[in-house]
């Protein structure tokens, strides 16, 4: 947060903070009645995290609205457990939570009030100055451009088989083949796409699964019509590619910059400030499943962020 309001203070109108049922009340009070003790505990005993609060808290200038995963999905945990194949269950699989934070990322366009919102996760922080028109160029969001193709950057994060399963979803083939594409968190998504995704995937199952949502209708994919092992950003992708919108709301950056620069500097794994804090790239990310003690990076960011 306090990376968000050093560099994106003009390019943010809100933030949406997502979270848990049980700690809405919580992160409220904490962020919106400047009441932190219960959220932060003994960490505000820490120098450096009473350091960021304090920026943040004097800095701050854009909106900060709470929502839980309840205000944005369509049925139960239980439900959605149900329906995760068993495989993702046992023998180090992530279970339904893994999921439900990918839709999470889809459905909060509902709540959304621009054309365009980022995707962010806990170990993503910015670390360049950026404005809004750099990253909306003439009504169109900027995307990473992974893949190859024209502007591509010729290497990506996505498996053929999240593509493949995301396309089936939505009956079309090969709008990843050969051309740059949506890169993973950070994103920048568009509410319409977003929504338009809700609408067909509900038209085109609703008789299958009636009374399902969106979201839940994703779930039953999972294990039926030969199994779905579809992710967010490339449902989003392939439900664009078939609306014929992508062109019409997306754009690599005229000016080469990217969301995030993993490959520079070993994606995910030791902060190197040298290489965070480049004016090519927007976010950086230090993934706490390559090892990183959030702590730590959070002490040794102090000094950059506040």
């Amino acid at each position: 947060m306090a990376s968000l309001v050093k560099f994106m203070h003009d390019a943010i109108a809100t933030v949406i903070m997502v979270v848990p049922d049980g700690e809405k009340m919580m992160f409220e009070e904490a962020f919106n009645n400047n009441k932190p003790a219960e959220l932060l505990g003994e960490l505000l005993e820490k120098d450096w995290n009473k350091k960021y609060f304090e920026f943040f808290k004097k800095n701050c200038h854009f909106k900060i609205q709470v929502v839980s995963d309840s205000d944005l999905m369509s049925t139960t945990r239980e439900r959605y457990d149900q329906l995760t194949p068993h495989a993702e269950k046992v023998g180090g699989g992530r279970g339904s939570g893994y999921r439900i934070q990918m839709l999470l990322k889809l459905a909060v366009a509902k709540v959304v009030q621009t054309p365009f919102y980022i995707t962010m996760d806990q170990d993503v922080f910015a670390s360049r100055l950026t404005r809004a028109d750099e990253l909306v160029v003439d009504g169109k969001a900027i995307y990473q451009g992974e893949g190859h193709g024209k502007g591509g950057l010729g290497r990506t994060q996505h498996r053929e088989g999240w593509f493949e399963s995301s396309e089936r979803v939505f009956g079309n083939r090969g709008c990843h083949n050969g051309h740059p594409t949506l890169g993973v968190t950070p994103a920048i998504l568009s509410t319409e796409i977003a929504k338009g995704m809700y609408a067909e995937l509900e038209r085109s199952y609703g008789a299958e699964y009636p009374g399902a949502k969106w979201d839940e209708i994703l779930f039953e994919l999972l294990q039926s019509h030969g199994g779905h092992d579809w992710t967010e950003y490339t449902l989003y992708w392939a439900y664009g590619c078939k609306a014929g919108v992508l062109d019409k709301l997306h754009v690599i950056s005229p000016s080469g910059l990217r969301l995030y620069g993993y490959w520079g500097w070993n994606w995910g794994s030791k902060l190197n400030t040298n290489e965070a804090f480049k004016d090519t790239t927007v976010f950086s990310v230090l993934q706490s499943i390559a090892g990183n003690d959030g702590h730590i990076i959070a002490k040794d960011l102090a000094s950059h962020l506040t």
